[in-house]
């Protein structure tokens, strides 16, 4: 299997956060335009800054493709993973950090949706 050695590592660092279902496999391998299924070698689902540089590290150092999932409505395609590779699923890390209704912006995590931001 392809990226065989960075499943093998990250499998060590995220256990069953690291899934080989098929469908999470399927799941993060659709977006909403025409594009066929092109699923990753797995899916990762981090929970912090520091998940994230783990993952980082391990697919940079292997040469593992890496793709950013959020809420999976992509029309761009730009979610699939044409080279295989570990789709990192932000929907745990979905908190508001902060809000500055001074100069309008916020600070959020990358799963933050549109809709929870407004709440």
């Amino acid at each position: 299997m392809a990226h065989e050695k960075a499943l093998d590592l990250l499998s060590e660092i995220f256990g069953n956060r690291l899934s080989l279902s098929s469908s999470d496999l399927e799941l993060h391998g659709t977006s909403e335009a025409h594009f066929p299924v092109t699923a990753p070698n797995a899916v990762a689902y981090v929970n912090s800054i520091e998940d994230v540089k783990k993952l980082i590290g391990v697919c940079y150092e292997q040469e593992c493709p890496v793709i950013a999932w959020g809420t999976g409505t992509s029309l761009e395609g730009h979610t699939l993973a044409p080279r295989g590779g570990i789709s990192v699923d932000f929907s745990q890390m979905n908190r508001v950090l902060k809000i500055n209704a001074d100069d309008m912006t916020a600070i959020v995590e990358p799963g933050v949706t549109r809709e929870a931001l407004n709440e």
